[in-house]
């Protein structure tokens, strides 16, 4: 499976905050997270950095690539349910990592 760079979606996120199409209800997300509107109703996420190499997150970013826009917010077509699923799959990842550091 091709993974997206997380510098990649670092970059995407930057040029973000810093593109004037990149307001809305003008949201503010914390350093350290990239946004993503989820579903239909754009549900919003402050998804860290470090869940980006998930490999539950990458695949769905892969499976949605072709509907993802180029420009402006990231948008994923799948519902908020699924996305909950995968999130708290990578923060779980994501512990595990750090735990093993710790040692």
């Amino acid at each position: 499976m091709a993974m997206i760079s997380r510098k990649r979606l670092e970059l995407v996120a930057k040029k973000m905050r810093s593109s004037s199409s990149w307001s809305r209800s003008n949201c503010r997300v914390p350093h350290g997270c990239v946004p993503i509107y989820v579903g239909e109703e754009h549900k919003l996420y402050e998804v860290p950095v470090e869940c980006l190499s998930s490999v539950m997150l990458q695949a769905l970013l892969i499976q949605f690539q072709e509907e993802i826009p180029a420009n402006g917010p990231l948008s994923l077509p799948c519902s908020p349910q699924m996305f909950d699923w995968v999130i708290g799959l990578a923060k779980s990842d994501q512990e595990i990592i750090n735990t093993v550091h710790d040692l």
